[in-house]
């Protein structure tokens, strides 16, 4: 979600088990402004760091996003 008027953006991601039980939420807010395609690779960026540094091994990656 990007807030214009503040120069701010931020983003949600959920980690989810085979059956789509819920396992881990995140939410990250950041500062800067940029295009939506920018947006979008950084929250890909941080969706699979934090992946990583959850240690997971083995999964898919299912991208959504929404714009307000």
């Amino acid at each position: 979600m990007a807030r214009v008027d503040s120069g701010e953006m931020g983003f949600g991601m959920v980690l989810r088990d085979r059956c789509g039980s819920h396992i881990y939420s995140r939410t990250l807010d950041m500062s800067g402004l940029y295009t939506p395609e920018e947006g979008e690779a950084i929250g890909l960026f941080e969706a699979l760091s934090w992946i990583k540094d959850l240690d997971v091994r083995n999964g898919s990656l299912r991208w959504m996003h929404r714009w307000w």
